[in-house]
């Protein structure tokens, strides 16, 4: 303590030398002295010892407050330095190369706690990549770590961890990649599953038969639901939670309520990307969990105490915002999923006494669905029932819909929104937009009900805090909901009229208007075989005939598509996002595509020029740089400009624009070499060049241009692309097999004549492909019993390549299996007319390829148990078939 104070007079002679600077001209009260800003901090670096000392002075060392930014740059430092056991290990499985391993396991093994079993696993796992290396690496690890091996497990000894359990660890995250990580895993699950299973969810799952193993495993072992039969019939949304309640779970659930609501948010991830009719069966989830927190109650009690009602409000709201997400592919189709798995949870909250309530986020997350599902039947005669004039408010075109309420043409996303106002909700800028593509104006004027994808990330503000009448997002969504570009025109020049600025987000809607109006066109007096309501998808009707002058008519026409593209240009704005994909995707040729994305945000000039074919060198450009969206919209673009060694005869084959004829490269090669260089895990992209490829007519080699070699070619390239494609750890879907069969058929006479081993390869090829999307699984859980959306499409194709090869045994297979699974391709074809045709098509194809054949009989007996059977085509539908080469009636 002497020395203490020795050592505080020592350093005010050293302060009263110092320099005093005072940071204003008054003094500040309480202090004799104003010292220099530096002087606490030469005052720590000289005496770091003295420990306590500001307490003696603590009126004449103040120290100076943090700003704001200060603290959260505080915050995001020590943040960043903290790194957790399990996200070490995470990170240390990221790393490609046992180099980076060992140099990040060096590195970060001194900060993190030795006594968690993500530690120990850690260790074990680098200490197996060292023992591969050299003798004195190998010799370096062991003798700095060999004390943490001997003692460390006594650590975890209290938790019941066994050094079997961290071998068992050890061994399952020894796989080579995260497929076999999660085989090993499921084969042998481990001791804090769930903990492992959170891990291995953070990696992509690719094959929807193990995500289907991942959701049986999570059912079985984590919900302790053990008997699947008994859980029979939860996918009828009538059955209510009062006949669930009949079982018990059995065993407690070994996590808390924020780690059961992390497993579900990173399966949903998963189900949307590769397996979106499995979401209902992720919203089930809750009804087990909801028992184990009621595990004390009786059967018959419905009462919850408000500790408990509101947890279960936190995991019903957390549920019902997780299906609010569209999914990766076809997310429009695959709407109606999300609004299954949110109403299952909308009956389980209705269950409850008192019922569950929900919160704001979710009322947005029910509107947000309704805006992008199908509409229904009323919705769409509602749209129909609208004037052409603006607004467009309601004409009863009989007597019946002059007697209809006005409320029968109120759209869900409207009912849903009104729900949440008569909750107590005040409305947001998200309820806006939504209004707006509902079918009404904030002032009660209608719109055009339109069918919307919607994404929110951000917290959204409410119109009372700073209602923005000019906000962009809001008048964006005003040009969206209109039937025709001269109704979406008079939006955008009224928001210039009001002194709206416009930025991209009013410009991407007016650029899809004018890129479908330009469509509309093409087609125009083609007969549309599926009438459209205004609102269901993003074609545009005709321009309504008014009787207007001509010069008010020209007012109303808006500018081409290239015209406003360059105003946009112009004023500053660089296309980016979503906004840049379509306009990569949607350029009018392919040199304007380049000029597009030259002029894209955030496109390296490297970039272009490889993939504009002006630079061959692959060093200079890192294919890295650019994100997959951007890769797959470009791939697009150079797939639409083929060339051809003629005119495309078949109806609806894009145009061949003169660009691409002049052109220094083939986009086709070019197009694969940028896919091949990029690996990505995108399968559209891939899907792109397969459906290139099928094309008829399409120059794969200007060598080959118009030869059946160059069929064959194509099937060649398309077996490599294939071997990258399952590289990258993806599977094949309906969507990319029709593809196949499309080149498999126009190749094989040819490939059979000159190389008979290839064709039986690629019969082989077909056959392993159509029986991995065709197997049907036991209803487990209620989980879907068909992996994949099998529909006529590809049963037509399949049979017909399996014709032309001569497989009249493979066609009757398909055939047993279209009669056995009838009631899920009928319940698949029910809302779209075009499968409907697909299946008259399969049907067509067994026909003419079995009929002078013995299994033609068989085939008969077939049919005939189908219970809406009507006959085979007729003879005149068959020659029509016929003649048509690729098999379109």
């Amino acid at each position: 303590m002497q020395s203490a104070r020795i050592s505080v007079s020592r350093l005010d002679n050293v302060f009263s030398r110092l320099p005093i600077r005072r940071s204003d001209s008054s003094p500040r009260p309480g202090l004799d002295r104003s010292f220099h800003p530096n002087t606490t901090r030469l005052f720590h670096l000289a005496y770091p010892h003295a420990i306590g000392i500001r307490s003696f002075h603590s009126s004449a060392l103040p120290l100076p407050t943090p700003t704001d930014d200060e603290k959260i740059k505080t915050k995001q430092r020590k943040r960043k330095r903290y790194i957790s056991p399990a996200g070490a290990l995470f990170s240390w499985l990221n790393k490609k190369s046992r180099a980076l391993k060992r140099n990040y396991f060096n590195r970060v093994w001194t900060t993190i706690d030795h006594s968690s079993i993500h530690a120990v696993v850690l260790h074990r796992l680098n200490a197996n990549i060292n023992a591969l290396e050299d003798a004195s690496n190998e010799l370096s690890v062991s003798n700095t770590n060999s004390e943490y091996d001997l003692f460390l497990p006594r650590n975890l000894r209290g938790e019941g961890i066994t050094e079997e359990d961290i071998s068992h660890w050890v061994w399952i995250f020894s796989g080579e990649n995260a497929k076999a990580m999660l085989h090993r895993f499921l084969d042998k699950p481990p001791i804090k599953s769930h903990v492992l299973l959170l891990r291995i969810l953070q990696w992509d799952i690719t094959d929807v038969q193990d995500l289907r193993r991942v959701l049986i495993f999570v059912w079985e072992h984590i919900l302790r639901v053990p008997q699947p039969d008994k859980f029979a019939g939860m996918a009828d949304a009538s059955v209510r939670i009062s006949t669930r309640r009949s079982y018990k779970v059995h065993g407690p659930i070994s996590m808390d309520d924020h780690t059961f609501g992390r497993l579900v948010s990173l399966l949903a991830r998963h189900v949307r990307k590769i397996w979106p009719e499995a979401m209902p069966n992720i919203a089930c989830m809750l009804i087990p969990y909801s028992e184990s927190i009621l595990t004390d109650l009786p059967d018959d009690c419905r009462d919850v105490d408000l500790h408990r009602h509101r947890r279960l409000c936190t995991l019903y709201n957390r549920f019902l915002r997780r299906f609010e997400l569209p999914a990766s592919l076809h997310p429009l189709a695959s709407m109606k999923h999300n609004w299954s798995a949110q109403r299952k949870l909308l009956e389980l909250g209705g269950d409850f006494q008192p019922p569950l309530i929900l919160n704001e986020r979710s009322f947005q997350a029910i509107a947000t669905v309704m805006a992008a599902s199908k509409k229904t039947a009323r919705e769409s005669k509602a749209a129909t029932l609208r004037s052409r004039d603006w607004p467009p408010w309601r004409i009863a075109q009989d007597g019946m819909d002059a007697l209809s309420t006005p409320h029968v043409d109120t759209s869900r996303v409207l009912l849903a929104l009104a729900q949440k106002a008569n909750s107590g909700y005040a409305p947001t800028i998200i309820d806006a937009l939504l209004k707006i593509a509902g079918g009404q104006e904030l002032d009660g004027t209608p719109t055009i009900h339109t069918r919307r994808l919607m994404k929110f990330r951000q917290r959204a503000r409410q119109l009372s805090e700073g209602f923005d009448p000019l906000d962009p997002n809001m008048w964006g969504m005003r040009i969206e909901a209109t039937r025709d570009v001269q109704e979406a025109w008079s939006a955008f020049m009224e928001f210039e009229n009001c002194g709206g600025v416009p930025t991209q987000a009013t410009y991407y809607p007016m650029l899809m208007k004018l890129q479908y109006e330009g469509k509309r066109l093409g087609h125009e007096g083609r007969k549309s075989k599926n009438a459209m309501a205004p609102g269901d998808a993003r074609e545009v009707m005709e321009v309504a005939k008014n009787n207007y002058s001509k010069s008010y008519q020209s007012r109303l026409e808006p500018p081409s598509f290239l015209v406003l593209y360059h105003r946009m240009v112009s004023s500053g704005i660089r296309p980016s996002g979503r906004c840049l994909n379509f306009l990569i995707q949607r350029a009018p040729s392919l040199r304007q595509g380049l000029i597009i994305l030259r002029e894209g945000k955030g496109i390296p000039f490297d970039s272009w020029l490889y993939i504009s074919g002006k630079d061959t060198l692959h060093e200079r450009f890192d294919v890295d740089i650019l994100p997959e969206d951007n890769i797959f919209s470009v791939v697009h673009m150079l797939c639409r400009f083929l060339l051809y060694a003629a005119k495309p005869r078949v109806e609806g084959d894009a145009p061949i624009a003169a660009e691409a004829r002049e052109a220094t490269f083939n986009p086709l090669p070019q197009a694969i070499a940028l896919v091949k260089r990029r690996l990505p895990k995108f399968r559209p992209t891939w899907y792109t060049l397969f459906k290139a490829l099928s094309r008829r007519d399409v120059v794969v080699s200007l060598e080959l241009a118009g030869e059946p070699e160059n069929d064959i070619l194509a099937w060649q390239l398309l077996r490599d692309l294939l071997s990258d494609f399952h590289r990258c750890g993806l599977e094949l879907d309906p969507d990319g097999f029709v593809h196949i069969c499309s080149i498999a058929s126009k190749a094989f006479p040819m490939l059979a004549t000159l190389f008979p081993a290839e064709a039986s390869s690629a019969l082989e090829l077909l056959k392993r492909e159509f029986a991995k999307l065709v197997d049907v699984q036991k209803s487990v859980y209620d989980l879907p019993q068909h992996l994949h959306r099998i529909s006529g499409h590809n049963l037509h194709l399949y049979v017909r390549v399996m014709g032309i090869a001569g497989q009249h045994e493979e066609i009757i297979n398909v055939l047993r299996w279209t009669v056995e699974n009838y009631e899920y391709l009928q319940t698949a074809s029910m809302d779209s007319l075009k499968e409907q045709r697909h299946m008259r098509k399969l049907f067509m194809a067994i026909r003419v390829f079995l009929s002078s054949t013995e299994f033609m009989k068989e085939a008969d007996d077939l049919v005939e148990e189908l219970p809406d059977w009507e006959g085979w085509a007729s003879d005149e539908e068959i020659e029509e078939y016929v003649r048509t080469p690729d098999g379109r009636g």
